[in-house]
């Protein structure tokens, strides 16, 4: 009986963690209905790649983070 309440335990959250990898995908602008492992490893590394050729450009520029040349980049857009 503790082996099937157990399985059953680790089949829920495998869902919850499945529902919500497919959400992130949903939210990277993936169609919800032709999503699948390769195309979500493909838009992963996409987005990761990108993030990273962000982050590297904005340190490049003397910025810490990422963040902090978005949120001047932001305040100078804004003053104008």
């Amino acid at each position: 009986m503790d082996f099937y309440k157990e399985t059953n335990k680790e089949l829920k959250k495998n869902d919850e963690l499945l529902q919500c990898i497919h959400d992130w995908a949903v939210e990277l602008g993936m169609d919800p209905y032709h999503i699948n492992s390769t195309n979500i490893k493909q838009k992963l590394d996409k987005v990761i790649r990108t993030h990273l050729t962000l982050e590297s450009k904005a340190k490049e520029l003397g910025y810490s983070s990422l963040s902090i040349a978005l949120k001047d980049l932001e305040r100078m857009t804004n003053k104008g």
